[in-house]
């Protein structure tokens, strides 16, 4: 069987799932292992505010026995601790067309709108939750499974950044070994420590967007702390689109405009094709 990984679970649901196939029986691992690769995903330059929330680790529900892998599929599981604070909004059961933290403006560069064209649905958190960097903790989970199969066949896996932002970093005439702890030290995995100190940007810096409110001409701002890696973007952009709080309800500052026109189009084809039209 070909080694493959396939995930589930939601952003802010109870946990996410990483399931891996084609691992053969009697490679040696255990939790700690994985658990020290899930830590490093949770550092570096800019991480948020959810960073501070979460500490990754995984449980074994199947494919492990004993420290050895069995041939079999392992699963893995690791919970969201932020669940507690979204259990009612994000509960499997309940209440039906009554939802709380609705989000019904795609925002602009995300998968919200194609998401709820595809999968034909009038609330975006449904594509949201699913269309999440807190997704990746899972793939971290599968990838060090495989790191682990790749380091008993002699094979090490090391990165770093050479060039970011415009700002190139020097390369050593030998990389050091292990790779990976190395380029750890530095919050944005440089080796040149001098290009590294030219890419520090203050954090913390505040900045106000534009927002239209109940599709009225007039805007209202809102401030937005953002954690910022860069100064590009600091640039003032006007995208259409309104800009809220991570936490904050959109039904309760504006109508649910763009995705109820959508339930509207799907009526009106509905009441033509039910009269013969199309």
């Amino acid at each position: 069987m070909p080694f493959r990984f396939t995930t589930a679970g939601e952003s802010h649901g109870k946990g996410l799932v990483a399931v891996v196939e084609g691992v053969p029986a009697g490679l040696r691992i255990d939790a700690a292992f994985v658990d020290a690769e899930l830590s490093r995903r949770m550092q570096g330059y800019g991480r948020g505010a959810r960073m501070k929330i979460e500490a990754d680790r995984i449980e074994w529900l199947s494919g492990i026995r004993a420290g050895e892998t069995l041939g079999s599929p392992i699963a893995m599981l690791i919970r969201n601790r932020d669940w507690d604070n979204w259990a009612d909004v994000m509960a499997p059961e309940g209440e039906g067309e009554i939802r709380r933290r609705r989000v019904t403006r795609p925002r602009p560069g995300h998968a919200d709108l194609v998401g709820v064209l595809k999968y034909d649905r009038l609330d975006a958190r449904d594509i949201l939750e699913r269309a999440s960097a807190r997704e990746t903790a899972a793939r971290v989970a599968a990838g060090s499974v495989a790191r682990r199969l790749l380091a008993d066949c002699g094979v090490s896996i090391g990165s770093h950044v050479v060039s970011l932002g415009g700002i190139t970093a020097s390369r050593p005439a030998s990389l050091p070994v292990p790779l990976g702890p190395a380029a750890d030290g530095s919050p944005v995995r440089m080796l040149d420590r001098s290009a590294e100190a030219r890419r520090q940007i203050p954090q913390g810096r505040a900045v106000t967007r534009p927002c239209a409110a109940q599709g009225a001409a007039d805007q209202q701002q809102l401030d937005l702390a953002l954690q910022l890696d860069d100064q590009e973007l600091l640039a003032h952009v006007d995208l259409g689109y309104p800009h809220l709080p991570a936490d904050g309800d959109l039904d309760e500052v504006m109508p649910r405009q763009p995705l109820d026109r959508l339930a509207h189009r799907r009526a009106s084809e509905a009441d033509t094709l039910g009269q013969g039209g199309f």
